[in-house]
């Protein structure tokens, strides 16, 4: 009978460790959740501001194009100011 007693003892002290790990693991990965959560907000973000700023780029190299006064034009009459300080 002490046999028996020693290992309902045993699992129960077990079962204890494996909820202790459980809520751990349980904690972590909602923390983990949580850090992805910020990330995909964050680069959604990045993701909104580098459409603008490729919108902006865009826009200003089609005017710049459209403003280029043909073949063989200079740079610095395109673009003024663009070639300043070099």
């Amino acid at each position: 009978m002490s046999d028996y007693k020693d290992e309902i003892e045993g699992l129960e002290d077990t079962t204890d460790g494996l909820r202790q790990t459980l809520d751990a693991t349980s904690v972590m990965v909602t923390s983990f959740d949580s850090e992805l959560r910020r990330m995909r907000e964050s680069l959604a973000a990045t993701g909104k501001d580098v459409a603008t700023l490729e919108k902006g780029l865009s826009q200003g190299l089609r005017k710049a194009s459209q403003a280029a006064p043909g073949r063989g034009a200079a740079c610095r009459t395109v673009v003024p100011g663009a070639f300043q300080y070099w």
